[in-house]
């Protein structure tokens, strides 16, 4: 379960020519062009996502219609993995495997390290112009977007200037080492694309179907949080269940407008090991034991932050 939960998340300018910005190459303007473009931009490109020390190619093909996302990831080395996302609904296909996992989302992720409007607004981050240079053959203007503390990454995001769409994407830790990145290489805006895009695959006898649904639950949660690192607000909280055993699994959203933790609650299964920290590139997760349930913080933000989530999370029975 635990497995499921976690994994159920997956282009040269002269420098000198952009010397002086315009007002149109702010930090600002560029950062809500670019949380439009990849929203709402017919796009289809290669890029190659870079975690710690493992390195991936894929390939997506992104579609707005009807005021909503239609969107296509397919890996490109290693075992096929795919990702479809259809407006609120997301299916995960590992062929290699035989399974498919169906969820419902409330917010479009995007490509890694790409940044909502939200972005804008938290005064946790000083929004500061960087070098421009080109990638996969377009020009664009670095946004570096500085903590003002140590509870959460640096980003550098490098946003084309033809269509405001991140081509380079980096999270920086507190030592300057790039922890995460996202380069295209290869990328071009359409003006659509047919159906048949983003239609699911033909798939064989043999496979496993789980689905992560909203249990619908109105009834008041008995976790909260004693108190959070500056910044993180509970975003969004919702319960689901497997279809298969009906697991229900609590899952607890934070942002602090750029920065996102998912904290995972689930009944005690086999007495995970509390206090175990695990890290994958900039994705810092924290395993514990909290009044008899399993749960998991997950977050792409330093372990300081994650353990002093974990450490705020509290049980209140509903009795008193």
């Amino acid at each position: 379960m635990r497995t499921l939960v976690i994994a159920g998340l997956a282009l040269a300018l002269s420098p000198i020519a952009y010397a002086s910005a315009s007002p149109q190459e702010s930090p600002q303007a560029l950062l809500k062009g670019m949380a439009g473009a990849v929203k709402q931009l017919n796009y289809e490109g290669t890029f190659v996502y870079q975690n710690g020390d493992s390195l991936s190619t894929l390939k997506v093909v992104h579609a707005w219609r009807a005021g909503q996302v239609h969107e296509r990831l397919v890996s490109q080395d290693g075992s096929r993995r795919e990702v479809l996302i259809d407006g609120s609904s997301v299916t995960y296909v590992r062929p290699s495997v035989k399974s498919i996992v169906i969820m419902q989302r409330s917010v479009h992720p995007g490509l890694p390290g790409g940044l909502s409007a939200g972005s804008l607004k938290s005064p946790y981050y000083r929004p500061q112009l960087g070098k421009a240079h080109r990638v996969a053959g377009m020009p664009c203007r670095q946004v570096v977007l500085q903590p003002v503390d140590k509870l959460r990454y640096a980003r550098r995001i490098c946003i084309g200037l033809r269509h405001h769409l991140p081509l380079e994407t980096e999270v920086v830790d507190q030592h300057g080492g790039v922890v995460e990145r996202m380069l295209f290489t290869s990328l071009k805006v359409v003006k659509s694309f047919p159906a048949s895009e983003f239609a699911p695959p033909v798939l064989g006898s043999g496979y496993t179907l789980k689905r992560l649904r909203d249990s619908g639950s109105k009834h008041a949660s008995a976790w909260h949080f004693n108190s959070l690192p500056a910044g993180f607000k509970l975003f969004a909280e919702r319960e689901r269940n497997l279809e298969t055993g009906g697991q229900q699994v609590r899952q607890l959203v934070l942002s602090d407008g750029v920065s996102t933790v998912s904290v995972f609650i689930a009944p005690e299964a086999n007495g995970a090991a509390a206090g175990r920290f695990l890290r994958s590139g900039a994705l810092n997760v924290y395993a514990a034991t909290v009044h008899g349930h399993d749960v998991t913080v997950m977050g792409e933000v330093p372990k300081k932050t994650i353990r002093d989530i974990a450490g705020a999370l509290t049980y209140q029975s509903k009795q008193g």
